[in-house]
């Protein structure tokens, strides 16, 4: 199995990275970023990490209350953003697109306001 890999931009502890799977095996890019020392934000799995993103943890001048903050995110941060490939007919490529869920777009919003790294601006 192959994956490419690439760094968006860090923020912080987080990273924003590409996966490109060459190959199409089950849980490929999770455990392709372990055998490199990197996990995914809530992967219980390949990391052991269920630790959510708190804004609170990486907004300097942030007042909430932490009783009462709710995560940014709190799943697995894995998303099939875009998916392309040829026609089986025509051979004309293609693109699909899904944008962000809920929560990893108001993380994406957080992160690009506090470290002016934005992944859907390459």
């Amino acid at each position: 199995a192959v994956t490419d890999f690439k760094n968006l931009g860090n923020c912080g502890l987080y990273s924003w990275i590409e996966a490109r799977p060459k190959t199409g095996r089950t849980h490929q890019i999770r455990a392709h970023l372990q055998s490199l020392g990197i996990s995914i934000v809530c992967d219980p799995l390949y990391s052991g990490n269920q630790h959510p993103v708190l804004l609170s943890e990486i907004k300097k001048r942030w007042n909430g209350s932490q009783a009462e903050e709710r995560p940014l995110l709190s799943r697995l941060a894995l998303h099939a953003y875009s998916l392309s490939l040829k026609h089986p007919v025509t051979e004309e490529e293609m693109t699909f697109v899904a944008p962000y869920p809920k929560d990893m777009e108001a993380t994406r919003k957080q992160f690009s306001s506090i470290f002016g790294i934005d992944p859907l601006k390459k």
